[in-house]
């Protein structure tokens, strides 16, 4: 068993890299919690039809980099990844709202 600064190091690296990859994006970090790390595309700032896209995209490549990250100091460690996407509704502050695209 590794002790608990180990795991910490682990998520902040990982948070670190996430948060690098996902600049290439049009996409905004909701919040990081626990082992959730939560994107949107077209909020704050709207950008037409591409949110589906930006996000897709986001998607692919840290599946791609996912594969290909490693740590010089903790050689046995590998992400293992879960990625799921959501069009539609939203809860903002307690209320369910319809998104609307024009």
């Amino acid at each position: 068993m590794q002790p608990k600064i180990y795991y910490i190091s682990l998520l902040c690296i990982v948070v670190s890299f996430m948060d690098r990859l996902i600049q290439r994006y049009d996409v905004y970090k909701v919040e990081t919690i626990s082992s959730v790390y939560m994107c949107v595309s077209g909020i704050p700032i709207r950008n037409g039809q591409r949110h589906v896209t930006e996000i897709a995209r986001m998607s692919l490549d840290i599946i791609d980099a996912a594969q290909r990250f490693h740590i010089a100091s903790m050689p046995e460690v590998r992400l293992s990844l879960r990625i799921g996407a959501h069009n539609g509704q939203a809860r903002l502050a307690g209320h369910t709202v319809s998104i609307s695209w024009s």
